[in-house]
């Protein structure tokens, strides 16, 4: 019974702090500090209180588990630049809370292992909802900038590599589409389409990347983990910042040595908390989602 009303009971934390995470992702592009780490220490201590009414640590070290790899699944994709450093903090916070609570998943619940625990439906989720998420975003941010977008474009197809790789997946998924129609290859109309849709969503992303992200930005604003996008030169030395994003020791060595309302040039992120908000939300509703799209294509 206690075990069932703390998980009540941190359902309900997770969606408060996604909806303020949201609100503040969307208008600072950015994650307070406090919202991941109170999410983090909350759901630690209700856990811990819990096992050690209930007798059951289960309760609290499958939690930690679910924490440690999403955590450093969370970390690689921070370091591939998909995610921001405050997305890791508050996913990792989401694992914590969410990490043993489990919902059905009807027949797949038997083919996939651990596939009722809802920390996976939900991860799963975001991997869907995200992809459709980003697209919009860049679609939408690429048409209130068509200048600038269209500069990126050709600066993108400027360079050979760029050219050669948009090209093969065009010719790719043509001959992918023949085949199909020649040979009669099982599902070869999807794959054509995937790597048609692919290709074009290559261009857009990497057109829109290259200007319509760039924003100057005060210094005394910067925060910890923002993609510095020029050189910095501090007493005659250039500082180096991680391609990952500026840690707190380079923040502190950059807010110390230079004029607070300096401006410099950062890249922005998608804000992308919106995203974990939709797909807990999804994951409640419908499940898990990858699953689903699995059996509607293959079945």
């Amino acid at each position: 019974m206690i075990s069932i009303i703390a998980d009540y009971f941190l359902i309900g934390l997770v969606f408060i702090y996604l909806i303020i995470g949201s609100v503040t992702d969307i208008k600072k592009r950015e994650v307070p500090n406090w919202i991941s780490f109170s999410l983090i220490f909350i759901a630690l201590f209700t856990r811990f209180l819990a096992s050690l009414i209930t007798k059951d640590f289960s309760y609290l070290y499958i939690a930690l588990i679910a924490f440690g790899l999403i955590l450093v699944i969370s970390l690689a994709l921070y370091f591939i630049r998909m995610i921001s450093f405050g997305d890791v903090k508050i996913l990792s916070g989401i694992a914590l809370a969410l990490g043993t609570i489990t919902k059905d998943v009807g027949f797949f619940e038997g083919l996939f292992p651990y596939s009722n625990y809802l920390i996976l439906q939900f991860f799963f989720n975001i991997l869907i909802i995200g992809i459709v998420y980003g697209i919009l975003f860049v679609i939408i941010l690429a048409i209130k900038n068509r200048k600038k977008f269209v500069g990126g474009i050709k600066n993108f197809l400027g360079k050979a590599i760029n050219k050669i790789i948009f090209i093969s997946g065009i010719v790719l998924s043509i001959l992918i589409l023949i085949f199909y129609f020649v040979f009669n290859i099982s599902y070869g109309w999807l794959f054509s389409i995937l790597f048609l849709v692919f290709s074009l969503l290559f261009l857009l992303t990497k057109a829109v990347d290259s200007f319509c992200f760039l924003k100057y930005k005060k210094i005394k604003e910067v925060t910890e983990g923002e993609w510095i996008q020029e050189k910095i030169i501090i007493k005659g030395k250039p500082l180096k910042i991680n391609k990952e994003g500026i840690t707190e020791k380079q923040l502190k060595i950059l807010k110390e040595n230079k004029n607070q309302e300096d401006k410099i040039l950062i890249k922005e992120g998608i804000p992308f908390v919106p995203v974990f908000l939709i797909s807990l939300i999804a994951t409640f509703l419908f499940g898990n989602l990858l699953i689903k799209l699995i059996s509607l294509i293959v079945f």
